[in-house]
């Protein structure tokens, strides 16, 4: 009965991602989920058993990152978009075998908009408009009309 209940215990940690078993790879991301302030941040991680491993990508809403493997753990650069973003990774082994890992959603709380800004110089009774609006930092979309009316 107790070595029943072991090999039940070992089963159940394995399947929760808990224990990896020899020569497993499988990726798991540190963190929870979370809401995020930047368009860009840096995802890191662990692997089970990095000597089987040949690449890590992070996954991001389907686009992959490529990470950068330092013994059992893992770093990407990643993207978002406004919203929530579900993170993954994957193992590719060598063997050609692959190992999904945890998920994660992370919410970019940064709304997807330019920034509208200009200066006003005043010289002479002349009025002039500098604009000094910016492009999104989320997706680098540019505000793309200008209209000044006097009041």
């Amino acid at each position: 009965m107790i070595r029943r209940s072991c090999v039940s215990l070992v089963v159940v940690l394995v399947l929760c991602g808990l224990f990896n078993l020899p020569g497993q790879a499988q990726p798991m991301i540190d963190g929870t989920d979370r809401e995020i302030w930047v368009p860009t941040t840096t995802i890191t991680g662990t692997i089970g058993d990095a000597q089987g491993a040949a690449s890590v990508v992070v996954v991001v809403n389907g686009r992959e990152y490529a990470a950068d493997i330092d013994g059992t753990s893992f770093t990407a650069e990643i993207d978002l978009e406004s919203g929530i973003n579900t993170v993954s990774a994957v193992v590719y082994q060598s063997n050609g075998a692959l190992q999904q890992g945890n998920t994660i959603q992370l919410d970019l709380r940064l709304p997807d908009l330019p920034k509208a800004a200009l200066d006003i110089e005043v010289e002479q009774g002349q009025v002039t408009l500098y604009n000094k609006s910016e492009p999104s930092v989320v997706s680098g979309a540019a505000l793309v009309k200008h209209e000044y009316k006097p009041r």
